[in-house]
């Protein structure tokens, strides 16, 4: 029988017995093989630039030996241990075959070039794998200056995708691309951010290797097909940044509460209840009790959270509010500091931390927060008309009235910005200037319906 498949498909003998039982593991009657033609024949392709431009053909043939096989459009749930026998095989793609393992011959494949197994059930990865495939692959993100050891990493997850990551800078602001299959790396080689958003294919598991990348800072995973995260997620004690939004998650293990560096935790639309998600140390941020204005039930859950993920800037800025309202100023100015060190850009911080300087009667610093949330959203006209009002604090009537005008540039409707603005024109004895922002003021209060707030 394999003689008459050496025949058939024309290949060597040893090959011959993986097309045998591969056709076997698909055809559930004997009467349904075809052993005079061959199962697989007819998608032959001629060449392997018309393999790879067609996804119809699943082999290439030349010299007696199989260079090229994509089994992804079949439904295979187990592979025969003679596809270790494909001696001169360079391209293999296994994808979305749901495989739970794989023929420890696979090892012995040493032409491959190409290697995709994305879109499979794999619990686990056996070392076998990880060492055949680090072999393979490692070479090209070593040559990119990416450490040896770590560059293994890389590979496996390359496998996972059937496609390479390539480099990033460190300034590239992957975090938010739409679509991503990169990684970047620090001055020493070392991986600090692997980021794979692709809807189209998972990796379909959380390869534990990822552990081991001790300065790793960001993981970007959404729509990755996972099921579940190791217990080894711990270890990663420099991650600040971590989506895992978009997966089949149920269970997050505790030992997640050992990322004392997080600063962002994105684990929406997965299977995990809304009672275990909000039971998550890291999504106690007093939020609830902030909406009830229990301020004081807020403090005290912030800074439970806090002793566990003391970059938890939310957790911050909720704690800072909830400060600010029982009066207790110089907490809130702290809390909102300690955000403003995680995340320098939150102007809605910086104004709020205005707002306590004001308080304070500190208007020379509520000036320059206000300044720097300017910087970051120049067009906000309440910003303005805060920075405006503060100048007027400190008896700077230029400045404040340029900064009122400023304000009413971005929204001419808000009346009590005329009603300063008419005050300081009253008091420099600007006295027909002040008359027409008091008349701006009378309309808009004749026409509230007309008020932008």
């Amino acid at each position: 029988m394999i003689r008459k498949y050496q025949e058939i498909y024309d290949i060597d003998i040893e090959e011959a017995e993986f097309f045998l039982k591969l056709e076997k593991s698909l055809t559930k009657a004997k009467r349904n093989e075809d052993t005079k033609i061959g199962y697989f024949k007819k998608f032959q392709a001629n060449n392997i630039d018309l393999f790879k431009n067609n996804n119809y053909y699943s082999y290439v043939n030349e010299e007696s030996h199989i260079i090229a096989l994509d089994l992804s459009r079949w439904e295979i749930k187990e592979l025969p241990e003679s596809i270790g026998k494909l001696s001169k095989l360079q391209y293999l793609s296994l994808a979305n075959l749901e495989l739970k393992s794989l023929p420890e011959s696979i090892k012995y494949l040493s032409h491959l070039k190409y290697f995709n197994l994305g879109g499979n059930k794999f619990s686990s990865l056996p070392k076998w794998l990880i060492d055949f495939v680090g072999s393979k692959f490692s070479q090209n993100y070593i040559n990119k200056g990416v450490n040896t050891i770590e560059a293994k990493v890389l590979s496996i997850l390359e496998v996972l995708k059937g496609n390479r990551l390539e480099k990033v800078s460190i300034e590239s602001d992957v975090i938010h691309w739409e679509y991503a299959l990169n990684y970047k790396i620090n001055k020493e080689g070392n991986i600090i951010g692997i980021y794979i958003n692709d809807e189209k294919m998972g990796i379909g598991i959380f390869p534990e290797l990822i552990c081991t990348l001790n300065y790793l800072q960001d993981l970007v995973l959404p729509q990755s097909s996972l099921e579940f995260l190791p217990n080894c997620i711990g270890e990663l004690h420099n991650l600040r940044y971590l989506d895992l939004s978009f997966n089949r998650i149920n269970y997050i293990p505790e030992s997640i509460d050992k990322l004392v560096n997080l600063e962002y935790l994105d684990l929406n639309d997965n299977e995990i209840s809304e009672e275990k998600l909000s039971s998550l140390k890291w999504s106690k941020n007093g939020q609830l009790s902030l909406d009830k204005g229990d301020f004081n039930s807020v403090i005290q859950e912030c800074n439970n959270t806090l002793k566990i993920y003391p970059k938890n800037k939310s957790v911050w800025f909720n704690l800072g509010i909830a400060y600010k309202e029982v009066g207790e100023y110089s907490k809130a100015e702290e809390a909102f500091k300690k955000f403003l060190e995680i995340d320098p850009l939150g102007s809605v911080v910086w104004s709020n931390l205005s707002d306590i300087y004001y308080q304070k009667g500190d208007y020379t610093n509520a000036i320059t927060t206000i300044e720097q949330a300017l910087k970051i959203e120049p067009n906000v006209a309440f910003l303005w008309s805060n920075l405006g009002f503060n100048l007027k604090k400190l008896g700077k009537y230029d400045k404040a009235i340029s900064a009122y005008l400023h304000s009413l540039d971005i929204n001419p409707k808000n009346k009590n910005v005329w009603k300063d603005l008419a005050l300081i024109y009253r008091y420099k004895g600007d006295y027909m200037k002040a008359i027409e922002a008091d008349e701006h003021a009378l309309e808009i209060e004749l026409n509230p319906n007309d008020e932008q707030k």
